[in-house]
């Protein structure tokens, strides 16, 4: 298999977080006949240091299953911009950090782009789902296993799409 494309996709972790969070307050409302399963089951920013811990457990299992691939990973990266003011003269770099996961990878060269953007996606609800599984596994037990499949059905949908050839298509004669 010759690999000779490099694609870079990255999840933003502060939409993830967002997400986790709607979800599980979400489900904690939606549960009727406990006076306090609201309170317990959705996550708030005091749970912030067990939410980061299952963010780098995701981050960890998406690597693991990427990891044939993989060129370049970070899970906290830095972007330059430019400042669009000054733009005749030749503007400084603006640094804006970003927490999230970034990996290039490094694929066959009959890769299919048009499928990156929705790698991407499933690569953030890969996140959401391992995330809300792992926390309803202490929260609400009932609920963790659909969202540990729902993950599973999201890597097995990135891996399908890294793995899928584009036709080759025949170049005019000339």
């Amino acid at each position: 298999m010759s690999r000779d494309m490099e694609i870079e996709v990255s999840v933003d972790k502060s939409e993830v977080l967002d997400e986790v969070g709607r979800l599980t307050a979400y489900t904690g409302q939606r549960k009727e006949g406990d006076a306090g399963v609201y309170e317990r089951i959705s996550s708030t920013s005091g749970d912030a240091d067990m939410l980061e811990q299952f963010w780098q457990a995701s981050c960890s299992a998406m690597s693991d299953n990427l990891k044939p691939f993989i060129k370049e990973l970070r899970y906290d990266y830095e972007t330059y911009e430019y400042s669009s003011s000054n733009i005749n003269v030749n503007p400084a770099p603006i640094s804006v950090s970003h927490t999230g996961y970034y990996v290039k990878l490094e694929l066959s060269g009959s890769y299919d782009t048009s499928l990156t953007g929705s790698m991407m996606e499933s690569m953030k609800n890969f996140f959401i789902c391992m995330m809300s599984s792992k926390w309803f596994k202490i929260t609400s037990h009932d609920d963790a296993q659909s969202y540990a499949d729902d993950a599973a059905g999201y890597m097995t949908d990135i891996m399908r799409k890294i793995y899928f050839k584009k036709k080759p298509s025949r170049r005019p004669s000339l």
